[in-house]
């Protein structure tokens, strides 16, 4: 701690360089904070990997990723070790358990007759090294190093992509790269949303052949879920719930409605799909039904290690078509319900209470408050809402729901959907050099949500190219640093900085 502060007055003393020297220093997101000294260092094969304890874990975690990245960028292959004379050029990783930063992702770079990174948690020095990483990687010989003082943390406690799964598969090798390179950009929390009205994309033992023929396998999740954790990654599992649900009816027809208003989903699932009578929504009124759903989320909410289970909750019929539906007007009138959208209502509130039965939080998409839906119940506000509609987003945050933004009109791509209005599209420049975002103790962060509707038959590398500059900018720009005066700049680091290492395994 005595280092951080000490590197704080000393930033504060001397002021800041500029944003073009920040650039220089070529991270990204870029180092918020850095007094850049006289000198460099050089990296060689006499430097060493210092650490203070082999025993903890996490620590030396940190230090192997380190060693195997940099053999991969440079070529060195320091060894790991605790001495207390490092050599000149070693790399020196302190935890400061005792330290009182608020911020667990903070850490401090400290680069003169040794690189000296200190942060009060595992992920605020494996952040640290991936700064190093990206300087060395863009250094003239792969080796050299500025001499200077940084100081770095994020704005926002989440930065999340969301990859739509459920909808197409992507495959295995994709997501390993995906968890890297967010890593790579400091973006700390993966949404993947395995279910949707064109596939199911988890192996169920509770109802066999449920699953899509493309899906994961329990010994897939766990691969991904421990490489997630490598790189201090949350995995935040969705199964999209009530509606959406067309794959799960057609398997399960029982759990469908019988009236047409509530199986019809007019621009949702399709004209082909509405004019074969498939169902879009389960219907909850019934409690069999509620059963069925009960059991799928026992199977697979302890599946995940993550602090999170996403039920969906989003785009079930409006107000005109729940109006239509006898069976769902009986229960709202049963249930002494004043609008049959408070079905619903009950029924998140119920699948939140199996969900903290788990010991973990739900997270929905805001729903209940668009459109023609109208409600007497809300949700509980222990319920995380992931915000996607920006006329929605004050309101929902002055009532007390924490959430995470992914405004669909600013941070979707929809590849398959883009339109001459911009649809699916982020504006880049807009986002980097204009956006503000909201700063508010119930904003956790912000999400950019990439879908696959209308381009099932592309590859994952088509919606790599369709997405990765949304994801950097969207990381620079939540972290809250900014290394370049326009987008351009941001752009051109992008492409010096490069992907992230992947070495074998």
């Amino acid at each position: 701690m005595k280092i951080i502060i000490f590197l704080l007055t000393v930033l504060i003393c001397n002021g800041f360089y500029s944003i073009e020297a920040l650039a220089q220093q070529v991270s990204l997101p870029a180092i918020k904070q850095w007094q850049e000294n006289k000198g460099e260092l050089v990296l060689s094969q006499q430097s060493q990997i210092v650490i203070s304890s082999t025993t903890n874990k996490s620590l030396s975690d940190a230090a192997t990723l380190l060693q195997q990245d940099l053999k991969f960028i440079s070529g060195l292959d320091l060894p790991i070790t605790t001495t207390a004379k490092a050599k000149r050029g070693s790399i020196i990783l302190k935890l400061e358990q005792n330290s009182t930063a608020k911020n667990s992702e903070a850490y401090a770079l400290s680069i003169d007759s040794h690189v000296v990174i200190t942060a009060p948690t595992s992920t605020g020095i494996f952040y640290g090294t991936q700064t190093l990483l990206q300087m060395v990687k863009t250094s003239a010989d792969r080796l050299t190093l500025p001499k200077g003082n940084g100081l770095d943390a994020p704005d926002y406690k989440v930065r999340s992509i969301m990859i739509d799964l459920g909808r197409r598969y992507f495959e295995m090798e994709y997501l390993e790269f995906v968890l890297r390179n967010m890593a790579w950009h400091k973006l700390n929390t993966l949404h993947l949303h395995f279910t949707d009205w064109l596939g199911f994309r988890l192996e169920s033992d509770t109802y066999p052949n449920l699953a899509s023929e493309e899906a994961y396998s329990k010994e897939d999740i766990r691969h991904l879920q421990d490489l997630a954790k490598k790189y201090h990654i949350t995995i935040v599992p969705e199964i999209d719930l009530p509606a959406h649900a067309t794959f799960m009816t057609d398997f399960n027809p029982d759990l469908a409605f019988t009236c047409k208003s509530m199986r019809f989903a007019k621009k949702w699932q399709g004209d082909e799909a509405n004019a074969q009578n498939k169902a879009w929504t389960i219907d909850i009124t019934k409690q069999k039904n509620r059963d069925w759903i009960n059991a799928l989320l026992n199977e697979f909410i302890p599946l995940f290690d993550g602090p999170y289970f996403h039920i969906g909750g989003d785009e079930y019929q409006y107000d005109p078509e729940k109006y239509q539906c006898p069976e769902l007007m009986a229960a709202m009138k049963e249930r002494g319900y004043g609008k049959p959208g408070d079905i619903f209502i009950e029924w998140l509130n119920e699948a939140n209470e199996l969900v903290k039965s788990h010991g973990k939080q739900t997270k929905i998409w805001n729903w209940w408050r668009f459109g023609a839906n109208e409600t007497t119940l809300q949700p509980a506000k222990d319920i995380v809402i992931d915000v996607w509609n920006l006329p929605r987003q004050e309101q929902i945050i002055k009532d007390g729901y924490q959430v995470v933004l992914t405004p669909e009109s600013q941070l979707y791509v929809s590849p398959g959907l883009e339109n001459d209005e911009g649809y699916g599209i982020v504006d880049l420049e807009n986002i980097y050099e204009s956006w503000q975002t909201v700063k508010h103790d119930n904003v956790l962060g912000y999400k950019v949500s990439i879908w696959s509707d209308g381009a099932l038959d592309k590859s994952d590398q088509w919606f790599e190219g369709k997405s990765v500059e949304a994801k950097a900018v969207l990381a620079e720009k939540i972290w809250g640093s900014k290394g370049s005066t326009s987008v351009e700049g941001l752009l051109k680091r992008l492409s010096m900085i490069g992907n992230a290492p992947i070495h074998s395994k």
